[in-house]
């Protein structure tokens, strides 16, 4: 039971993980039409958002 728990949770990790990805290349597309801070700010926020749930 353990190691189906182990396994779920690094799939688990690894989605949240895909996810953060996605969401900071996005961002990065934009980096010509908004601000640098802004872009930093938002993988920042991304970055930590996902340390939260992990």
């Amino acid at each position: 039971m353990a190691k189906g728990a182990k396994v779920m949770f690094n799939r688990c990790k690894d989605q949240l993980r895909d996810v953060q990805n996605q969401y900071i290349r996005k961002v990065k597309n934009k980096e010509g039409q908004v601000s640098e801070d802004l872009v930093f700010n938002i993988q920042l926020r991304v970055s930590l958002s996902f340390l939260y749930f992990m």
